[in-house]
């Protein structure tokens, strides 16, 4: 018992030791990610000032509005297909893992169907709305592009 006890001691201490570094480790990750994110912005504000950081943002506005259609389309593509976002469904009573906790699944009963499949798709007028948004994103970014080719403000 004594041996047991020990064991379990050493285990829980080897494992808050692992806990800390772990958290450590991911602090350290996460200052060293938003000084990257930050450090060229801070170059470009102190070599050439404000009027650098003014054609830095117009840039990246311009980077976004060039990238983000070709985002867009493949979400609303994957998330209105019934074959991409479908799931089968959980037998009967057998357990069911839900973030670390034990959840039950549904019983016979309260199935109303026989259906194996779950859809999570998204409906016609989630998916029309979203389509509707990606055309004035579209229609807004090319007037920009246009505009800004041509040298209007």
């Amino acid at each position: 018992m004594a041996c047991f006890r020990q064991s379990r001691s050493n285990f829980c201490y080897f494992q808050s030791e692992f806990k800390f570094i772990f958290i450590f480790q991911a602090a350290i990750r996460r200052v060293v990610t938003r000084l990257i994110a930050i450090i060229p912005s801070m170059v470009v504000a102190i070599a050439v000032g404000k009027e650098g950081i003014d054609a830095l943002l117009v840039a990246s506005q311009v980077i976004l509005a060039i990238v983000l259609p070709f985002v867009t389309v493949p979400l609303l593509y994957c998330t209105s297909s019934k074959t991409i976002m479908q799931v089968r469904k959980h037998p009967a009573g057998r357990q069911q893992n839900d973030g670390g906790r034990r959840v039950e699944a549904a019983a016979a009963d309260d199935v109303e169907n026989d259906d194996p499949w779950v859809d999570f798709s998204n409906g016609r007028l989630t998916t029309a709305i979203g389509i509707l948004i990606l055309i004035i994103e579209v229609v807004a970014n090319a007037y920009v592009l246009i505009s800004l080719a041509m040298g209007i403000n």
